[in-house]
């Protein structure tokens, strides 16, 4: 069993007029907000808290996220995701998203800023059934160094992989 920092669990169905959580389960440096509902459409919107304020050496961290049918969520971060400088072992973060046929996932987390000697991995794995639909965005950008030198971190390593009925549709690994 590995050591997380941080892990979180959510499923989420529709109830007729809105989407909800069926199971929440967070521990560590990973929590979740209660939902908020930005309009008419029964949509929730959640956001992933870290306490933490930061990844360091060595973080790990687990989210495994599960849409049933007709459900529809936006799921975001509460701010950036930073990575500090990790100077013994990079950090890591692996996400596994199901959406069974008629779903509908948001994902847009903030920026990923990664600071100078920062060593980062992650991993999204996305299950979809046909019907099921997703919008995600990923956004980088660099983190203040001394020297004032853009993109100065170490690693960074973000795979995203995209399953179509367990078919695999799309794979693209940013290095």
């Amino acid at each position: 069993m590995t050591d997380w920092t941080g892990v979180l669990r959510m499923d989420v169905e529709d109830r007729g007029k809105k989407t909800v959580a069926r199971n929440v389960y967070f521990q560590g440096a990973l929590k979740v907000m209660r939902p908020v509902y930005l309009d008419d459409s029964g949509q929730a919107c959640y956001y992933i808290l870290n306490p933490g304020g930061g990844y360091l050496d060595g973080d790990r961290y687990q989210i495994q996220i599960s849409l049933r049918e007709q459900a529809k969520l936006t799921l975001t971060t509460q701010s950036a995701t930073k990575v500090y400088k990790t100077l013994k072992t990079h950090a890591y973060q692996e996400s596994e998203f199901h959406l069974k046929s008629g779903s509908f996932l948001e994902y847009l987390p903030d920026p990923l800023i990664a600071y100078q000697h920062a060593r980062y991995r992650q991993k999204n794995v996305f299950r979809m059934e046909k019907g099921a639909t997703l919008i995600y965005a990923d956004i980088i950008t660099p983190g203040w160094s001394p020297d004032s030198k853009l993109f100065s971190y170490q690693l960074l390593r973000l795979i995203n992989e995209i399953y179509l009925d367990d078919e695999l549709i799309l794979l693209t690994t940013l290095n």
